[in-house]
């Protein structure tokens, strides 16, 4: 099963309906607690939402307990930043504002996440905050950045942790199934 950590994004929903794609998907609302972390969740994904990822400390709790259990996880715009946030990078206002903007964005070759897809990537941006790129640490690997490369768009971790500042839910992002399942075990 893949847990879904709902911050009442609208986005949800697309995001729920897209995971269905891979088997059974429980969605809970924020606030949780890590009781909810069941023995039979396959991965874990944080959902988009509003506001700075320090209005979610019990999110961030749980991705913690997450992460020391080995669950796979993705998180996915306040989701992204929620990890990084956990991880000691500092999240700030970006300076353009994107709310149902397409963009391309530059991928590193090695990226698990675009592995098999065409360039360019074109991918659905909504958010006003971003990462501060030099507070990521050395262990998070920045894996697609905008098209000015001053705005960090996904990372990946050794750990099986992965982020995308963008929303692959989104029609705005072509090939949002194939990147989720790039990124989680999910199978075909």
């Amino acid at each position: 099963m893949v847990l879904v950590i709902d911050h009442k994004d609208s986005f949800t929903g697309n995001l729920v309906h897209l995971l269905a794609n891979f088997g059974k998907v429980k969605v809970l609302q924020a606030p949780v607690t890590e009781s909810c972390l069941e023995p039979n969740v396959i991965a874990l994904v944080i959902s988009p939402g509003p506001g700075h990822p320090k209005d979610y400390p019990e999110t961030q709790s749980l991705y913690k307990t997450a992460k020391a259990r080995g669950i796979p996880i993705l998180g996915i715009c306040l989701g992204f930043q929620i990890i990084l946030h956990s991880e000691g990078a500092e999240i700030v206002r970006q300076p353009q504002v994107l709310h149902g903007a397409q963009t391309p964005v530059r991928t590193v070759p090695e990226s698990r996440a675009y592995n098999g897809l065409p360039p360019p990537i074109l991918v659905g941006r909504y958010h006003s905050l971003q990462v501060d790129p030099g507070t990521i640490p050395p262990h998070i690997h920045i894996t697609a950045w905008d098209g000015s490369g001053q705005v960090p768009l996904s990372f990946e971790m050794e750990s099986g942790i992965s982020g995308l500042q963008f929303h692959p839910d989104s029609f705005l992002t072509p090939h949002g199934l194939e990147i989720v399942r790039n990124c989680l075990p999910l199978g075909k």
